[in-house]
């Protein structure tokens, strides 16, 4: 099949949450490049779609660079459209510019690329002009039905992953391989100040700092106190340096009065929680946004399957080990309460827990290693 380029300006849009929306930068960043590949050798164009002389356009000289005092400057190429409390995720990224429903209606775009196709999407574009519009389908009877919506329909769930399924849209648009989700780093000064203080105080001249994520978008997915509990301790004894990360002002108040004051936390923005994932040595939490954030980051991490598998939705990145334990009851329907306590993450070994997060930080700045725990789990490094 002949690959079809995007055509700018272009539009992307992710109804999604935090997680779904972080591994939908596979296409967000491919879109991009492949955009300012274009913008590079060819004519800019105006919101219309029209050639435009780059002199009636000020500063920019191309439809993806601007000149500054002699510097070039990359512009924003690829207009993304997403939920209002995701946008911070995309601020700052390189070429992309997160937009609000109204700002994306005034403009023209000649492609869209709709990256959820669910019923909210499709009426976000329902109120865009324009534009080659491309979505995806999860069976052929859905297919039919948004073919009244997209010129194009792509197959979803191909391969059965979060990641994976997007590859779709990649082969769409003529790009190869298999590349990761990646967002640039964030650069809040106050939240990097803060981590440095962390960091002090201990028995080395730089502590190694670990976050633990206590909380979770879905009931079943929270981890157990005692779990946590445990965990922190054993870091803690070793000198590393802690950071609860969480909504749950409660939740996170009875964990540090557990631990005695040896974990911290902060309440983030998402612009801020971008900056704090960034400086950690070691992320832990379960399948959530923010551990594909981290790993989107390109920080260490170990995630936690209990109700969902990580064969379907763990992150793909190198540094990245899943921990999970075999039981009969996975994968469950998560929208119904749990009538096991939830063993799946209660029977967990602490002690596995421990070397996964240890295996991630640096020898140097540890003293040995815990010895191996029985095997009746599944912990696997990627």
């Amino acid at each position: 099949m002949k690959p079809h380029r995007p055509l700018s300006p272009a539009l992307a849009v992710s109804s999604s949450r935090m997680g779904d929306l972080v591994c939908a930068t596979v296409v967000i960043n491919a879109l991009r490049d492949l955009l300012l590949q274009e913008s590079r050798h060819s004519p800019a164009r105006d919101d219309s779609g029209r050639s435009g002389d780059s002199r009636e356009r000020g500063a920019s000289n191309e439809s993806g660079v601007s000149q500054e005092d002699g510097a070039f400057v990359e512009e924003p190429v690829l207009d993304v459209l997403v939920e209002p409390r995701n946008a911070a995720l995309l601020r700052g990224e390189p070429g992309i510019r997160p937009v609000s429903l109204s700002e994306a209606a005034a403009r023209r775009y000649r492609t869209i690329v709709d990256l959820t196709s669910s019923s909210t999407s499709r009426r976000w574009i329902g109120e865009l002009r324009g534009g080659i519009r491309i979505g995806s389908a999860a069976s052929r009877s859905q297919a039919l039905y948004r073919r009244l919506y997209y010129h194009h329909v792509l197959p979803k769930r191909l391969h059965g992953h979060i990641v994976k399924d997007f590859y779709a849209y990649l082969r769409h648009f003529g790009v190869p391989g298999e590349p990761l989700p990646a967002l640039a780093r964030g650069s809040d000064p106050k939240t990097k100040a803060v981590l440095e203080a962390l960091r002090g105080g201990g028995t080395t001249s730089r502590r190694p700092l670990v976050g633990i994520h206590v909380g979770a978008g879905r009931p079943k997915r929270v981890l157990p106190e005692k779990l946590i509990v445990e965990l922190a301790d054993q870091l803690a004894r070793r000198d590393i340096a802690l950071l609860l990360i969480g909504e749950e002002p409660e939740r996170v108040g009875r964990l540090q009065d557990l631990l005695g004051g040896r974990a911290a936390h902060h309440p983030f923005t998402l612009e801020q929680l971008k900056t704090a994932l960034g400086a950690l040595d070691v992320y832990v939490g379960v399948d959530s946004g923010p551990l594909h954030l981290a790993c989107a980051l390109g920080v260490p991490a170990v995630g936690l399957y209990g109700p969902a598998l990580s064969e379907r939705s763990a992150p793909l990145t190198p540094a990245f080990t899943a921990v999970e334990i075999d039981v009969e009851c996975r994968p469950c329907l998560q929208s119904q309460p749990c009538d096991f306590a939830q063993r799946c993450f209660a029977e967990i070994p602490v002690e596995r827990l421990v070397d996964a997060v240890l295996a991630h930080v640096p020898e140097t700045a540890l003293p040995a290693r815990a010895p191996e725990s029985d095997q009746n789990h599944v912990c696997r490094r990627r």
